[in-house]
């Protein structure tokens, strides 16, 4: 019967993170996919890194940091040895370890699993539906330092591992820095609160030291210093407010009301802490998460970050609240939460049976603006000679997809301005938005989505007057070219 019971027990502890895979199984619609499999391509054929752009017509000369070549190297590798159910089936197990990270350090019971892990699940739906990302193996990384910095109060040994750790961050994605940044607010905060609860301060000068090396080794990768500037420059960059992940929210919109709600929630927490002198035991968490509660409200990219953040916060939290609840009811009710959002992942999948048989045109129709096989096949087959003007989101796409094609822009290229301030992304934006005209551009040849902007009324407007005729149109996409003399 004991044995029994302790199986019952591992299989229930077990559940939750059965529901996070499941509910982490989406098919890959990263519009960037196309772009990050030909750089982890060319490592494979040709044994180095890439550093010049080969792929797009603007900027040719522009030689790139490419902060996130590790990632490129793992997902193509996963997509050539498993297509995209590989990149599906990784995704699911790296965001199931990256919710156990949190959740140990949060010191979570099955119960509080059973009604938190679905709130965290739909928060992150917008990062996770489009599958496994650089941003989800960063997420992964940050509970790794999480649970590190954690660990640290019993074993401080572990302040040497963290700039070996940052090492293999900083080579795989860019957004290794941030996670940079968590660690400098741990270290001050810890500070802080040695100083204010005069606790023992003989292993602050090993923290910040620690901190330094950690600093000093992000120039250890194949670009040097060259990957921090490029992370450094997102900091304040006009370029970027036409791009947008790097504006905040719309006030109003679902996403940000979600936004409100957990920053109330977050902050209760730590008035709550604070007011009731027991902040002394996550003093650094609270100062962590307060800083990023603002962070989001200007460049919603980073809500992200604060959410998973969240997560051992709230746990951490729930550990200083003494609520007088009935605890069997308690246990019902999570259980009857857990169940319902189970069963519905489970279905979810079931009725998903294109996770097995996904194709490349399973992944335009995927696309947030769909885009279209037979618009792109139409400039491959005929138009191959001409410049071609192409959607900034289907530019990944085009690259792995077509190579005989080369798009003007892909999501590389939102971030690149050279040394005279030229900006491919500002041009192609000034393009879309109407300001400079397509018709006087060395453009000869467009391939747009039926999206209204004012570059499609400009070109419906120049193939009724004649000087651009329409060769192809379907629901998703069109091509128009030039009228040549």
């Amino acid at each position: 019967m004991f044995l029994k019971s302790k199986t019952l027990t591992k299989i229930i502890e077990f559940l939750p993170y059965i529901f996070v895979f499941i509910s982490s199984l989406y098919p890959p619609s990263d519009p960037d996919l196309g772009w990050h499999l030909r750089y982890g391509e060319y490592f494979f054929k040709h044994h180095k890194l890439l550093y010049d752009n080969t792929f797009s017509t603007m900027m040719q000369n522009y030689h790139w940091a490419n902060g996130s070549w590790g990632f490129d190297l793992l997902i193509y590798f996963l997509y050539r040895h498993g297509g995209f159910l590989s990149i599906t089936l990784f995704g699911g197990i790296i965001t199931t370890f990256t919710y156990a990270l949190f959740a140990k350090v949060g010191k979570f019971t099955v119960w509080e699993k059973f009604w938190l892990f679905p709130i965290f699940i739909f928060l992150f739906y917008p990062l996770q539906n489009s599958s496994f990302k650089g941003e989800d193996l960063s997420l992964f990384f940050l509970g790794i330092l999480i649970l590190i910095l954690a660990k640290l109060e019993s074993n401080k040994k572990l302040l040497y591992f963290i700039p070996l750790f940052f090492l293999a961050w900083f080579n795989f994605h860019e957004e290794s820095f941030i996670g940079l940044a968590v660690f400098y607010l741990w270290v001050v905060f810890q500070t802080i609160k040695k100083f204010l609860y005069r606790q023992p301060k003989s292993d602050i000068i090993p923290a910040f030291i620690s901190l330094i090396v950690s600093t000093v080794i992000s120039t250890v990768n194949p670009y040097g210093t060259r990957v921090a500037e490029f992370a450094l420059s997102h900091i304040y960059n006009p370029v970027l407010l036409g791009v947008s992940q790097y504006v905040p929210f719309s006030i109003g919109s679902e996403l940000w009301w979600e936004e409100v709600v957990l920053t109330v929630c977050l902050l209760f927490f730590a008035i709550y802490l604070i007011v009731t002198r027991k902040a002394k035991n996550c003093l650094e968490y609270i100062g962590i998460v307060a800083v990023f509660l603002v962070v989001p409200f200007f460049v919603k990219r980073y809500i992200w970050l604060l959410y998973a953040l969240a997560i051992p916060f709230t746990g951490l939290s729930l550990r200083q609240i003494r609520l007088n609840v009935n605890f069997k009811v308690y246990q019902g009710l999570t259980t009857l939460i857990f169940v319902a959002c189970l069963m519905y992942s489970i279905f979810r999948l079931v009725l998903n049976p294109q996770l097995m048989n996904y194709t490349w045109k399973s992944y335009c129709s995927h696309q947030l603006v769909k885009c279209s096989d037979k618009a792109a096949s139409v400039i491959a087959n005929k138009y191959t000679n001409l410049k071609l003007y192409s959607y900034y989101d289907w530019g990944g796409w085009l690259i792995w997809s077509y190579p005989q094609i080369k798009p003007n822009i892909d999501g590389r290229m939102h971030e690149w301005t050279d040394t005279n301030g030229y900006s491919a992304f500002e041009e192609y934006t000034k393009y879309e938005l109407g300001t400079n005209s397509i018709d006087k551009s060395t453009y000869n040849v467009a391939l747009i989505p039926l999206d209204n902007s004012p570059l499609y009324y400009e070109l419906d407007k120049l193939v009724r007057e004649g000087s651009w005729k329409l060769v192809y149109e379907d629901d998703n996409a069109a091509v128009v070219v030039r009228n040549l003399k």
